[in-house]
């Protein structure tokens, strides 16, 4: 039976090599096992002779395990982890100067094609928000073809004393999109009252692709700042980004807040 410690070393190949790398690896093993030194010669680096030779290790000290075992141990492995990398796409994206050495696109780009891509649900969190009429467009024409457009936003600041609200700097928008906000009270105070801040700035639609960035909905960071993310294309990342927040609201620590076009309609009927 296969040690644990072996099947750790394993994984931990799987999860550093090249897939073709590993597949080499173990058709040596099924082929010679330990006798007759195929298996070392597989290694075509010294990082995969020093991964191979720690195996070896863990191999010789599990005194039943035998090549066919080991070998479909480490397919497995193999097959799990290309699985997993085929499920997720990680893009970096940038808005600031080029480099002319990496090729990226624009925070704002990846941002618009989120939102124009959705058409269930589209999560959006942001700290700052003023300046973005593109932003608004996109967000409300998303809520006029059914998408549910859920906006978590900060209106308190450290201590309540936030003095601009980003629902009024965002505009007029759609009644149908739902605002969402982390009430004063259930924040962590610190020394002297000062109380905790939604930070976290990303989008994320129908559970299949989010950006996750340093940019705030506001011009200078999708136009001027230096600002740094990943574009998240996969169902589980991007899944667990949505569901954890969407268990922020259903648990209460998130709570609706009417938005700036509920109040302006409530004003104009009484």
């Amino acid at each position: 039976m296969i040690s644990e410690l072996l099947i750790g070393h394993l994984t931990l190949m799987a999860r550093t090599l090249p897939p073709g790398a590993v597949r080499q690896i173990t058709g040596a093993i099924r082929r010679g096992g330990l006798d007759d030194g195929s298996v070392v010669e597989a290694a075509a680096t010294p990082e995969t002779r020093g991964l191979l030779q720690q195996m070896l290790c863990d191999w010789k000290a599990c005194d039943e395990c035998s090549p066919t075992e080991v070998a479909s141990a480490l397919e497995v492995a193999n097959l799990a982890v290309v699985c997993e990398r085929a499920e997720h796409c990680l893009e970096v994206v940038w808005t600031g100067p080029r480099s002319d050495v990496v090729p990226v696109r624009r925070i704002d780009q990846v941002l618009y094609q989120i939102i124009e891509a959705s058409r269930n649900r589209l999560l959006i969190v942001s700290y700052a928000v003023y300046g973005v009429p593109l932003v608004l467009k996109a967000v409300n024409d998303a809520a006029a073809r059914g998408v549910r457009v859920d906006l978590v936003l900060e209106f308190e600041g450290h201590g309540g004393d936030q003095d601009w609200d980003p629902l009024r700097a965002l505009g007029a928008l759609d009644a149908r999109v739902r605002v969402f906000e982390w009430p004063l009270e259930q924040r962590p105070a610190l020394a002297g009252g000062r109380r905790g801040m939604i930070h976290a700035k990303c989008a994320v639609a129908d559970s299949r692709s989010a950006i996750v960035s340093s940019a705030n909905l506001t011009e200078y960071a999708l136009d001027a700042n230096m600002e740094l993310g990943m574009l998240v294309e996969g169902v589980a990342v991007a899944a667990d980004i949505d569901n954890h927040f969407r268990g922020l609201m259903d648990s209460g620590v998130l709570q609706l807040r009417p938005n700036s076009r509920h109040a302006n309609e409530m004003g104009e009927a009484e």
